[in-house]
C-alpha cells in the first residue's frame, strides 16, 4: 500500500477496518439466526405415536384414548420388545423407549426441520467465521501502530520545518521593509542617480531570488524527510510482515541440535558407524589415493562434521596447492578462519606451517580445547629442500604428539610411501595401530568410485582390522551437503 500522507493512510485504515467490522457482524449475526431457527420451534426429529393397549381385547381400537397414546422421537424407540402386554406407559433404559409387544403404532410425526443439523452446523460456522475475521482486524490495527507512529512523527516534522520557514521569511521581510524606509525615504529616492537606483533594484532582485532559493532549499529538505518516511514506512512494513509470518531459524538451539542429531544417526547407520567414530575421535587420519579419488573432500567433510558436531575449531590447511583448493576442496572451510600455509606451490610456507604444528605439539595438553588441523599432498613434503627436514620430523611424531596436545590431524598423501612418511625408518609399524588410513579408488578417467577400505579401525575388542571395505555416502556426505545441514 503507497503512503502519501498521515490522513490518507488514516483513512485507508479506518475503511478497511470499517468494512471488516460490517463483514465480522453479518456473519455472527446470520449465522446466530440460522442457529436459532434450528434450536427454537416445531419438532426437530420424527416422532412415532404408539397406543398401550393389549390387542387380545375385542375392542383394542376403542381402548386407545388419548391417555393411552404416546407420541415418541423415531430415533429413541429401543429395538427390544417387552414380554408384558400389560404395559400401560414406555419404559426408558440406556438403549432407548423399551415397548410391549403389543404396543400399537397410531401414526408418524414428520419433523418440521429436516435440515436441522445443517443449520446448526452452518450457523456455527458462520458465527466462527466472524470471530475470526474481528480477531484478525484487531491484530493487524495492532500491527500498524508503529507505522501510523511514523507517519505522525514526520507529519510533525513538516509542520515544523513549514512553520520555521514561514516564521524566518516573515522576519527576514519585516527587517527589510524597515531598514529600507529608515535609511531609504521618498526624497532619498528621487536624490539618488539613475545608476544608484539600478543598483538598489538589483539589491531588492537579489534579495528575492535568495528568498525563492531558500523556499526550494526548505522544499527539498521537506521532499528528502517524505523520501525518508517512505523507506522508513516500507522497513516497518517488511518488519511487521516478519512478525506476523515469523520463519523459524536454524540456527536456533532448538533446531541445531535437532540436526546435529539428525547427522549422528546418519552417520551411525551407514556401514556399523565408521564415519561416526572418524568425525567424533581425534585419532590421527591417513587420506589415501590417486588422482581424483575425492580425498581432500573427504578430509574437509570430516572436518565440518568435528566442527559441527563437536565445535572443534579448524586450526590450519597445509597445501602446496591451496591456491587451487581454495575455491574447491576448502571452500566451506575457509568460512571457518583456518591458518593457510602454502599456495602456489610455497614450500617455504609448507615449512613454516609444519613448524607452527610442532610449536603446539610442544606447549598444548589433553586439557586444552580439542582442535582439527589439515596436512595435504604430504607425499611431496620430503621431497623439496625448504620442508624436507620438518617432513621426517613430522611424520616421526604425528603418531603420539597430536593425541597429546588435544589436535586431530588429517594427513592427505597419494601413498603410504617412504616419501609420504618423511623417510621415517620404523614408521610402518607404528602406524598400523596409533593411526587411521582410508584408501580411496578413482577411475581410469581420474574420478571417483566413493569406494574403498580402510586399515587401522579396530573393533569393539580393540582388535586391529585390516583392508576393511567402505563407501562414502555422498548423497549427503560432502562439505556443501553437511554445511547446508546446518545453515
Amino acid at each position: 500500500m503507497e503512503v502519501r500522507s498521515i490522513n490518507e493512510y488514516l483513512e485507508v485504515l479506518s475503511q478497511q477496518t470499517k468494512r471488516a467490522s460490517v463483514l465480522s457482524y453479518g456473519l455472527c449475526g446470520l449465522g446466530f439466526l440460522l442457529y436459532l431457527h434450528a434450536m427454537i420451534g416445531a419438532s426437530k426429529y420424527e416422532l412415532v405415536q404408539y397406543c398401550f393397549a393389549p390387542k387380545t381385547s375385542p375392542k383394542v381400537e376403542g381402548l386407545c384414548t388419548p391417555d393411552k397414546i404416546y407420541t415418541l422421537p423415531a430415533k429413541d424407540v429401543s429395538p427390544m420388545v417387552s414380554g408384558n402386554s400389560g404395559m400401560s406407559y414406555p419404559i426408558r433404559n440406556h438403549k432407548g423407549y423399551i415397548l410391549p409387544a403389543t404396543a400399537l403404532k397410531q401414526g408418524v410425526i414428520k419433523s418440521s426441520k429436516p435440515f436441522y443439523f445443517a443449520e446448526t452446523i452452518l450457523g456455527s460456522v458462520l458465527i466462527g467465521l466472524g470471530l475470526g475475521l474481528h480477531q484478525y482486524r484487531s491484530g493487524k490495527n495492532e500491527r500498524d501502530f508503529p507505522i501510523i507512529y511514523e507517519l505522525q512523527k514526520t507529519h510533525l516534522e513538516n509542520v515544523k520545518v513549514r512553520f520555521e520557514y514561514h516564521r524566518n521569511k516573515n522576519a527576514r521581510n519585516v527587517e527589510l521593509e524597515d531598514t529600507t524606509h529608515a535609511v531609504i525615504t521618498e526624497e532619498t529616492l528621487e536624490q539618488l542617480s539613475p545608476e544608484l537606483q539600478e543598483k538598489l533594484d538589483r539589491a531588492r532582485a537579489m534579495e528575492f531570488e535568495l528568498a525563492e532559493a531558500e523556499h526550494e532549499m526548505t522544499l527539498a529538505e521537506i521532499q528528502a524527510a517524505k523520501a525518508q518516511f517512505h523507506a522508513e514506512v516500507a522497513k516497518k512494513q517488511h518488519e511487521v510482515s516478519k512478525l506476523s509470518n515469523p520463519t523459524p531459524k536454524k540456527e536456533s538451539t532448538g533446531n541445531k541440535e535437532a540436526t546435529k542429531l539428525e547427522l549422528i544417526e546418519k552417520l551411525k547407520d551407514h556401514e556399523e558407524g565408521w564415519l561416526y567414530e572418524l568425525c567424533t575421535g581425534y585419532k590421527p587420519l591417513w587420506i589415501l589415493g590417486d588422482m581424483g579419488s575425492w580425498k581432500s573432500y573427504c578430509g574437509a567433510t570430516i572436518a565440518l562434521c568435528r566442527y559441527y558436531l563437536n565445535d572443534w575449531l579448524l586450526q590450519s590447511i597445509c597445501d602446496p596447492h591451496g591456491h587451487q583448493n581454495k575455491h574447491e576442496s576448502w571452500k566451506e572451510l575457509l568460512q571457518l578462519e583456518p591458518t593457510c600455509y602454502g599456495g602456489n606451490q610455497n614450500w617455504e610456507q609448507i615449512n613454516e606451517g609444519l613448524k607452527a604444528s610442532f610449536e603446539r605439539w610442544n606447549t598444548r595438553t589433553m586439557k586444552d580445547a580439542i582442535i582439527t588441523s589439515i596436512f595435504d599432498e604430504v607425499t611431496n613434503y620430503s621431497k623439496h629442500d625448504e620442508s624436507k627436514d620438518s617432513a621426517k620430523e613430522f611424520s616421526s611424531r604425528a603418531v603420539s604428539d597430536p593425541r597429546k596436545a588435544a589436535e586431530g590431524i588429517i594427513m592427505i598423501a597419494h601413498a603410504f610411501s617412504n616419501a609420504a612418511t618423511g623417510g621415517s625408518e620404523g614408521y610402518a609399524d607404528a602406524r598400523t595401530g596409533n593411526s587411521i588410513q582410508l584408501r580411496l579408488t578413482s577411475t581410469n578417467k581420474m574420478t571417483p568410485t566413493f569406494k574403498g577400505k580402510m586399515t587401522g579401525f579396530k573393533d569393539e575388542d580393540g582388535n586391529v582390522l585390516e583392508d576393511m571395505p567402505v563407501t562414502i555416502p555422498v548423497s549427503w556426505f560432502s562439505p556443501e551437503k553437511i554445511r547446508a545441514m546446518f545453515e
